[in-house]
């Protein structure tokens, strides 16, 4: 019972925090215990401005939005000839590329609540599906909560990460077009729209596909061609993140780790399912100010049984150090 109290209390203001006061733009800084420059930080807090003013401006546009919705505006790695993988060294940070396999899989794909876009068949949307997804309230439901916090992570991530021209590859489903989820305006993309708005056009990033829509495993052709791409930039560190932890992202990982030895699943970025939260190791990833408690998060990771799902060989993981993924005003 005294359980029970407590978590209905930490449910109540985490709720009240991500209904009434989450803010809709990119809440990601750089960490002051890592990065000391005066002059990276202010590059990197312009960038912050540049993507709200682009996300408040361009990206509104009916002009933009046509263009959007016609389908990914990123290069897919697999069309980019062998001998031009080396231009893309000068996008590793400090040695590090990053992937994020499957971004807003639940909320293109698992979620059955229907979002108006309200918006006439004359013009096109204003708010994307995810903004939609944060706008709405889902009451005393701790799955959704805690889908929204993880969904907000991984959409600051991308953004940011795509701003500063981070090397980043997007893995998205095969053929999502035919098993989007969402009821709305027929014949619009609304998936490669979103993808187009948070990675802001930025010739850092690159997409591939998996073998399969619903698992993270991907054609021996396609792993191939990632061995060669990362191989010819000789990248110290990659650094994986998106859905589902337990399930794709694990699959993922799998197949990554048996070609490369210094493959990381970030914690921040690594989001878990919503049918799986209904569990001694669910009930601990939202914090009572309503945010993903990082330290939970990497110690499911670490384990062979997080969220009910055996797990033969847990990830190595590597927190995003140079990020702070919350304001300090927050305690």
């Amino acid at each position: 019972m005294r359980t029970l109290k407590r978590l209905t209390a930490c449910l109540a203001a985490a709720l009240f925090v991500s209904c009434a006061s989450a803010p809709e733009g990119v809440r990601l800084s750089l960490n002051p215990k890592v990065v000391k420059d005066p002059a990276e930080i202010e590059r990197f807090n312009s960038a912050i401005s540049g993507i709200e003013e682009r996300n408040g401006t361009l990206e509104d546009s009916q002009e933009w939005l046509r263009e959007a919705y016609l389908g990914l505006n990123i290069k897919r790695l697999n069309d980019i000839p062998a001998k031009q993988y080396g231009e893309f060294g000068k996008f590793l940070y400090k040695g590090e590329a990053y992937i994020v396999l499957h971004p807003a899989f639940f909320v293109f794909f698992e979620n059955d609540r229907k979002l108006s876009s309200k918006s006439d068949r004359e013009a096109y949307p204003q708010k994307n599906i995810v903004e939609r997804f944060f706008d709405k309230y889902y009451g005393y439901d701790y799955g959704m909560t805690v889908m929204k916090e993880q969904e907000r992570l991984l959409r600051d991530f991308v953004e940011a990460a795509s701003t500063e021209k981070r090397l980043l590859v997007l893995i998205v489903p095969k053929g999502y077009k035919s098993r989007l989820s969402y009821g709305y305006i027929e014949g619009l993309d609304e998936y490669a729209r979103y993808l187009n708005e948070i990675t802001n056009g930025s010739e850092s990033v690159l997409y591939m596909e998996t073998a399969e829509f619903e698992y993270g495993y991907m054609a021996d052709s396609d792993m191939e061609v990632m061995k060669g791409f990362f191989g010819a930039l000789g990248a110290n560190r990659i650094i994986i993140g998106g859905s589902y932890v337990g399930r794709c992202l694990n699959h993922f990982y799998s197949s990554m780790r048996g070609r490369f030895d210094n493959v990381y699943i970030a914690p921040e970025i690594a989001a878990v399912s919503p049918g799986d939260l209904d569990n001694k190791w669910g009930r601990n990833l939202l914090s009572d100010k309503g945010r993903i408690n990082f330290r939970v998060a990497a110690r499911n990771l670490r384990a062979k049984g997080a969220y009910g799902i055996p797990v033969l060989m847990p990830p190595d993981i590597r927190p995003l150090y140079y990020y702070r993924f919350y304001s300090s005003s927050k305690k």
